[in-house]
């Protein structure tokens, strides 16, 4: 529609002229003159148009209905009995992707579209629209790992290390069900994604987080996965969280859709690791809310460490050795592999970090206080027993938890897998996973009553809710960057 009334239909034209000044030789001397330049424009695809910026449409509020991106299908509209109009001011619709039979998850625009008429029964020739993604959640592979050690770190040998033991992991746990897991830790190829930041460096079931940063990992992604396992193996921080907010909350936005989740990291908040004194960090709300964590306490172990002055073992807080279970037969105690700790590890020849055999203990593994509804599952045992020569004594605190909502499963442990030993590590990981997959999450609505027996509880409304917050405040940070 143009902003003189007219109406284009498909292969209609429009004739578009501007005056250019064109730079031109009259008798030797050269000058300026105007030229009239019209182009004809056939339009061979629909457009939606309020024509409010531009001489015949609206360039800022074209959205093209055969651009792949935008459903096709008709969904529904409003119905009064008789017909269309209404008084509505507001609606509501859901199950837009019931026309759609993928089994896999997509996400596609849907245009939302709204035209008012006067009292004389005039239509509006501009009607207001807005086009909005929605994903159709088809939880159709397994298991993804979220890497958030950060490459330049390097806290263990090679990010292949990583790959490996969870891809050994997950194959072996696979192996005692006939669940037929689908897991690779392939990363895409150029050819596959097309964007050399992400090629080679992350993939659709092992994701190096810190590739997303700023932009977030693509919540089409997470919710291919039933089970998310989120991984930290930094000694300093992770970008996971900081003291007030969630860096990552599309994974917050999974696990509201169904998607349960194992945290086994270390350090996953940010903390003032220059701090020579021993911190406790309040966790964020959101962090209390999804995993069961009011807040926790930290060594300092790095700028300990580093401020010795000769390097002494003295400054060396570490004295992680493994775990007490709470209930051994169904957690069983772990224990630290020197072995693999001194070659998984990638200990600094910086003589104020370097490998030790007199420690041989796994650094800043934190201790977190608890919120209602978690239940214990492992203790922090200490080499020194409760007689630590110096720091802060963790010995028999809460390092692993368990904790259940209505809505989804956490697992949260304080400490991480690959310097456990092996046959412990692998018993604890199978009896986790049993614990956590769902081979029932597909496309269907996650029920507001999934797990009855959920002390706490949370409504379909409320995460709604919790994820429409999250939007605006996305939408609002990028118009602060912008700013």
């Amino acid at each position: 529609v143009t902003v003189d009334a007219k109406v284009l239909r498909v292969d209609d034209s429009l004739e578009s002229c501007k005056t250019i000044q064109v730079d031109t030789v009259i008798n030797g001397d050269t000058t300026t003159i105007p030229v009239e330049v019209c182009t004809t424009i056939v339009y061979d695809q629909v457009f939606f148009d309020t024509a409010t910026s531009s001489p015949f449409y609206s360039r800022k509020r074209i959205l093209k209905i055969e651009d792949s991106t935008i459903s096709k299908r008709f969904v529904t509209s409003s119905f009064n009995g008789v017909d269309e109009w209404v008084q509505n001011t507001s609606d509501t619709v859901y199950n837009v992707f019931r026309n759609d039979n993928s089994d896999t998850t997509i996400e596609k625009n849907f245009i939302f579209w709204v035209r008012s008429r006067d009292d004389a029964l005039v239509k509006d020739l501009t009607p207001e629209f807005v086009s909005f993604p929605v994903i159709n959640p088809k939880y159709e592979r397994d298991i993804a790992i979220i890497d958030f050690t950060r490459s330049n770190k390097k806290q263990y040998r090679h990010i292949d290390t990583s790959r490996a033991f969870w891809y050994n992991t997950i194959q072996k746990w696979n192996a005692t069900n006939s669940h037929d897991i689908i897991f690779d830790t392939a990363f895409f190829t150029l050819a596959e994604i097309g964007d050399a930041a992400y090629a080679g460096k992350t993939g659709i079931d092992y994701i190096h987080a810190p590739r997303y940063d700023g932009v977030g990992i693509p919540l089409n992604i997470l919710l291919k996965h039933k089970v998310l396992i989120l991984y930290n193996e930094t000694y300093i921080n992770s970008s996971f969280a900081d003291a007030n907010k969630i860096n990552y909350p599309e994974i917050l936005s999974a696990m509201d859709a169904g998607i349960n989740v194992w945290a086994t990291w270390r350090n996953p908040l940010n903390v003032n690791f220059n701090d020579f004194s021993f911190q406790t960090i309040g966790a964020p709300s959101d962090y209390t809310r999804y995993f069961g964590v009011d807040s926790m306490t930290y060594s300092s172990w790095f700028f300990r460490s580093i401020v010795a002055s000769p390097p002494s073992t003295d400054t060396r807080n570490e004295d992680f050795i493994g775990t007490y279970s709470i209930n051994e037969s169904e957690w069983p105690s772990l224990d630290i592999d020197t072995s693999l700790l001194h070659s998984r590890f990638n200990w600094p020849t910086n003589p104020f970090f370097r490998w030790d055999d007199s420690i041989a203990a796994l650094p800043e593994v934190n201790w977190a206080v608890r919120s209602f509804g978690t239940e214990v599952m492992y203790l922090y045992k200490s080499k020194y027993g409760t007689n630590k020569p110096f720091g802060i004594e963790y010995e028999g605190s809460p390092v692993g938890h368990r904790f259940q909502s209505n809505l989804f499963r956490t697992v949260h442990f304080n400490f991480t897998m690959l310097f456990l030993d092996s046959i412990q590590a692998q018993t604890v990981s199978n009896n986790v996973l049993d614990w956590l997959y769902d081979p029932t999450l597909s496309g269907s609505v996650v029920e507001e009553n999934r797990y009855k027996d959920a002390l706490y509880k949370i409504s379909i409304e409320d995460a709604r809710q919790r994820y429409g917050e999250r939007l605006q405040e996305q939408k609002q940070l990028r118009l602060n960057v912008g700013n």
